[in-house]
């Protein structure tokens, strides 16, 4: 090295004056990053040995797929057919089976949560790890089915490949039943985002949406601007109808899209972890005050629930149709909604869900309490010691490639149009959070069905609406709090 800036010098030197000191600084400098450490990632492998099963098999219980919105059972693939995502989970599986020496076996069924309740009642040890929709396993939790993840051997929920965030909003207590993590893809397939047509939004001379985005202009407020003077009777018949181009589409379920975008919950946790209903926020019935009467104003809304004669999945389909045909300018829709519109001719982007107000410091999505995998050990699970170092172990391995096959290959590479689809898909996955408002949809509480109704109507009347039902809400809340207590 000495060497070298030596005969740099020279030459420098040769050819005179300042051109030396010049040089010799920039070799100097050349010569310290060639030479500086280089950053490491950190190192999450758990780097856990190995329990031999015995050759034996290892049994999980998953969920039955559906069409529109479960599109995975995050578990099951039974051969390489070329697709990333499958034979990524193929290969995930194949390593941790040859690792543990054990046999992976698959019950697949329509009704999870029976068959979970039914075994552990029975005292049945055949499986060992569960996936079920997020707001059934939470219900279950409370029945004394799942075994707090927290405190199982070799499981440490803290690593980035949990989705610790999430999992805080899903705990009680500090007790985490509900597991959501790279191994639980569905869940992210469950997001809330918004479709939008580049196409109808160029003809129509409108700000761009990526742009809003990114200057923290993408609000509530914004959405409906652009929504304005798009729609048109297409069918001339002088009437809104199915048939006709729309500003925006959505069903009753998008309540909880735009909501959620706004960072508000209904149930929050006290210091102690204790849960409870909030109804002093005013911006949050500000929100949903916004929100609702959209749903009823057809000159920008193609709304879904008004088209019951139609039959059949009418409340996907209309949507789907709308903006497949570029009827829609917007659709609220969860991300699971992408692969029906690989054959749309035109130009499509993905969008995080609007802001309520633009002092927000940070977008944010939800996942669909029901569509959304998490995965669960039941109690009767016959030996924790493997079930605890298997779930670390395929989780991480999840996050090494299942995740990047299913972000990056399927969504950014095969469905996203563009690289700004592509990072809005890391804004949407980045800012998923949950509310116990939904997850304690399948232990009673009925804000979702209430909600529906009032986007049904158009309702603005949410104080009062929360007023006469807080002491119902509070009861559900605790009864299913107390069950943790102690």
């Amino acid at each position: 090295m000495e060497k070298r800036i030596l005969c740099v010098l020279l030459a420098a030197m040769m050819l005179g004056g300042c051109g030396a000191a010049e040089t010799a600084e920039t070799v100097e400098t050349q010569t310290a990053a060639e030479t500086a450490p280089q950053e490491t990632q950190p190192d999450y492998d758990p780097k856990l040995e190995a329990i031999d099963g015995g050759g034996g098999d290892f049994a999980f219980l998953t969920r039955l797929t559906d069409a529109n919105c479960r599109l995975l059972d995050d578990i099951s693939a039974e051969e390489v057919t070329g697709e990333a995502l499958n034979d990524a989970i193929y290969e995930r599986n194949n390593v941790i089976m040859e690792k543990y020496n054990v046999v992976f076996t698959t019950n697949i069924t329509g009704d999870s949560s029976g068959e979970i309740r039914k075994t552990v009642q029975a005292g049945d040890s055949v499986y060992s790890i569960t996936f079920n929709g997020l707001a059934d396993a939470v219900s279950l939790s409370s029945q004394g089915v799942y075994m707090d993840l927290a405190e199982m051997p070799f499981v440490d929920i803290t690593k980035p490949y949990w989705s610790g965030r999430i999992m805080d909003d899903a705990s009680i207590y500090g007790k985490y039943f509900a597991g959501i993590s790279d191994l639980t893809i569905q869940g992210y397939f469950s997001s809330g985002v918004v479709y939008y047509n580049k196409d109808l939004a160029s003809l129509y001379d409108l700000e761009n949406p990526y742009d809003l985005v990114r200057e923290g202009k993408w609000t509530l407020d914004k959405l409906k601007q652009l929504c304005q003077n798009v729609s048109s009777d297409l069918n001339g018949n002088g009437e809104w109808d199915e048939n006709d181009q729309y500003g925006i589409t959505f069903n009753n379920f998008a309540w909880q899209i735009l909501f959620y975008g706004s960072g508000y919950t209904f149930i929050e946790k006290d210091a102690e972890g204790s849960l409870f209903f909030n109804t002093s926020n005013e911006n949050l019935i500000d929100c949903l005050q916004q929100l609702m009467p959209i749903s009823q104003d057809p000159t920008i809304t193609l709304y879904s629930e008004g088209y019951g004669r139609i039959g059949g999945e009418y409340r996907i389909t209309v949507c789907r149709n709308a903006f497949n045909e570029a009827r829609a300018l917007f659709w609220l829709e969860a991300m699971y909604g992408v692969p029906a519109l690989r054959e749309m001719e035109q130009d499509f982007g993905l969008l995080p869900v609007p802001k309520h107000l633009e002092s927000q410091e940070n977008y944010s999505s939800f996942v669909h309490n029901t569509h959304a995998s998490s995965v669960g050990i039941p109690v009767t699970a016959a030996d924790m010691a493997l079930t605890g170092s298997i779930l670390e172990d395929i989780t991480w391995e999840s996050s090494k490639t299942v995740r990047e096959a299913f972000i990056e290959t399927t969504l950014k590479g095969k469905y996203a149009r563009d690289n700004a689809s592509a990072d809005m898909i890391d804004i949407i996955i980045n800012s998923i959070r949950v509310d116990y408002g939904l997850l304690l949809s399948s232990y009673g509480l009925t804000i979702d069905a209430s909600m529906r109704k009032l986007m049904d109507q158009g309702s603005t009347d949410i104080a009062s609406f929360f007023a006469s039902n807080k002491d119902k809400y509070t009861e559900t809340i605790n009864k299913f709090a107390e069950n943790f207590k102690g």
